[in-house]
């Protein structure tokens, strides 16, 4: 286990094999944690109680399950590049503008995300997702969008309460129940029609059906951050 309190601090764990699980306590300050060509064998967690956390996975294999979760009103990033995660992905934000970026991702069980009470951004790029996936944001003018991935399990997608956009473009493949729920806001569906579905349930409630500023929304949404691009 590694423990930071206050002050703005970094942890780098590159290039190794860790033997068995590994949890990371982030402090109140602007934290960032980056674990980068690394074979965990057991579960990888990080929490973060305050502040602007970033948490970035990149190039590495999760034995078991990986699991994320912020609170405070930070603006906080969960970065997922290139990762192997065994069991399951769990990505829970309860405060502040928060991002999601993951991007070229396996997770062999069940997903769960969800952003904060800001206006926050899930991007999904090129991953694959064998079992359940529930993708969930809260208040505040959220994005989701999904691009180049398979879907081999159902996936249900909740808009927040406030005017959300909805991305599902870029070839996305959907093997089983595909629901897509908008909230009490006014919310866009950017569909762009080359998703492929084996069992289609619901995609009900969108106000609007508007694919042009998809592209610029997911620009904005990850400028915030250096290095997060969509190759």
């Amino acid at each position: 286990m590694v423990s930071l309190r206050a002050g703005l601090d970094q942890i780098v764990v590159f290039d190794v094999s860790l033997h068995a699980g590994l949890h990371v306590a982030l402090g109140g300050g602007d934290d960032t944690f980056l674990l980068a060509n690394v074979a965990v064998a057991g579960d990888l967690s990080v929490t973060s109680p305050r502040g602007d956390a970033q948490v970035r996975v990149q190039d590495s294999a999760i034995a078991r399950s990986l699991s994320v979760f912020t609170s405070g009103d930070g603006n906080n990033l969960t970065s997922l590049q290139n990762v192997a995660i065994g069991r399951n992905l769990s990505v829970t934000n309860s405060g502040g503008a928060d991002t999601v970026f993951v991007q070229g991702t396996t997770v062999a069980n069940t997903t769960n995300v969800g952003t904060g009470s800001g206006a926050g951004s899930i991007v999904v790029n090129r991953s694959l997702f064998t079992r359940h996936v529930l993708i969930h944001s809260r208040n505040g003018n959220d994005l989701i969008a999904l691009l180049n991935t398979d879907f081999l399990g159902p996936v249900h997608l909740y808009a927040g309460n406030q005017d959300d956009v909805l991305g599902n473009t870029s070839g996305n493949r959907f093997a089983f129940d595909t629901e897509f729920f908008a909230g009490p806001g006014n919310d866009t569906l950017a569909d762009d029609g080359t998703g492929t579905y084996g069992r289609t349930g619901d995609i009900s409630s969108f106000e609007i059906e508007d694919e042009s500023t998809l592209t610029n929304l997911i620009d904005i949404a990850l400028s915030s951050f250096d290095d997060l691009l969509l190759h």
